[in-house]
């Protein structure tokens, strides 16, 4: 298996990861006319629960956990 994971979140603009939460590799306005923007992060695996946990709280939504 792979030892990191790609997952995107929704998030609003002023929106930075909290604590224990890997550094963004990208961010994107959200064009769906809900504004805020797009995240990605690559996670590494073992850490994956923690961090899905501290999303939702951070004021994010995780989007989709890209399971290639």
């Amino acid at each position: 298996g792979n030892s990191n994971i790609l997952i995107s979140l929704t998030a609003p603009d002023d929106w930075a990861p909290p604590e224990g939460v890997p550094p963004a590799l990208f961010e994107t306005r959200n064009l769906s006319g809900t504004g805020g923007k797009r995240v990605g992060l690559s996670v590494p695996v073992p850490l994956l629960l923690d961090v899905v946990r501290k999303i939702g709280p951070s004021g994010a939504q995780v989007e989709h956990v890209y399971d290639y």
